[in-house]
């Protein structure tokens, strides 16, 4: 049985402006509704750097014999974690599904990983054919 370790944004645009903490309050009961307290640990992070795309919430596998330690650790670069999955543009109702098909099922959600904001320019082909993709900013 696989466990994961779901955290969700609460920096200033996430949290503040567009109030992660509903998204976090839906995530704790999709969990408990789910009966996925077993197979999740939920957490607050303070910022993943992709605050146009939020609300962000990370997903990673816990590795078996993870210590708590080990976990505080990877805290510092949460998104760099094996197996590491960052939603983006997350709303209150889409929670009972992360729940469900990727924590309870082991079935990532791709398409909620690439959802761009209206405002930020796709990546571009220059005229040397190389992709440029656009700088993310906060």
């Amino acid at each position: 049985m696989t466990r994961y370790h779901v955290v969700v944004c609460r920096g200033p645009e996430c949290g503040g402006m567009r109030e992660s903490a509903k998204v976090r309050t839906a995530m704790q009961g999709a969990i408990t509704d789910q009966a996925a307290g077993e197979r999740a640990e939920l957490d607050d992070y303070s910022c993943f750097g992709r605050c146009k795309r939020g609300v962000n919430v990370l997903v990673r596998p816990i590795p078996a014999g993870e210590t708590k330690d080990q976990r505080r650790r990877l805290m510092l670069m949460p998104t760099s974690a094996p197996g590491a999955l960052l939603y983006n543009r997350v709303q209150v109702e889409e929670v009972g599904r992360i729940v469900a098909e990727h924590v309870l099922s082991g079935q990532p959600i791709y398409e909620w990983t690439q959802r761009v904001p209206p405002d930020e320019p796709l990546a571009a082909v220059g005229a040397d054919g190389a992709c440029a993709l656009p700088k993310l900013e906060r």
